[in-house]
């Protein structure tokens, strides 16, 4: 019984992620800059930074996702959660980034030492959602993920969909 509920959710795993359109990622030109103000705002998610550094996650289909270094706050107030990062990745489908995220006080930069930073950062919380090895799947419209790097040291990351809202601990391996 415990086999057939194990394929079972492995399948239904398998058919979301294989729903998604998958599109490589543009990681040799990503586009670097920095910021006076980014937030990331929805129902479920509440985000902002000032004064930080961002790293542009672009396909084919426009930008899907975002690093953000810096020291920045959150609140998830469906899961009453309240705290700060020191990066996160957004994932979301480049239609909704207009609508999801504002950015003021943009400027290009070119500096080798946060984008090699930005890459180690992206190896280990590009891997906790919306992938296909290093290409990327592409979310609904009305679905995202943000991973966070919390000043606790601990890696979260919110999911949503419209059928449901998922925060995992991937450092205490919890739901909740």
């Amino acid at each position: 019984m415990k086999m057939i509920i194990t394929l079972a959710s492995l399948l239904i795993i398998s058919k979301a992620a294989f729903a998604q359109q998958k599109e490589a990622v543009n990681w040799e030109h990503a586009n670097t800059f920095s910021v006076k103000k980014i937030s990331f705002q929805s129902g479920s998610i509440v985000l902002q930074c000032k004064n930080c550094k961002c790293f542009e996650i672009k396909t084919a289909s426009g930008i899907s996702g975002l690093l953000v270094y810096g020291h920045g706050s959150f609140e998830l107030p469906t899961k009453h959660v309240k705290s700060e990062f020191n990066s996160c990745m957004m994932r979301f489908n480049p239609k909704a980034y207009n609508k999801l995220v504002k950015i003021k006080g943009e400027e290009k930069i070119t500096d080798r030492d946060f984008y090699s930073m930005s890459m180690l950062i992206l190896k280990r919380q590009f891997v906790h959602c919306y992938h296909w090895g290093s290409d990327a799947l592409i979310p609904d419209e009305s679905s995202y993920a943000v991973v966070f790097a919390t000043i606790d040291n601990e890696d979260l990351m919110m999911s949503y969909t419209p059928k449901e809202s998922v925060l995992y601990n991937f450092t205490t391996k919890k739901q909740y």
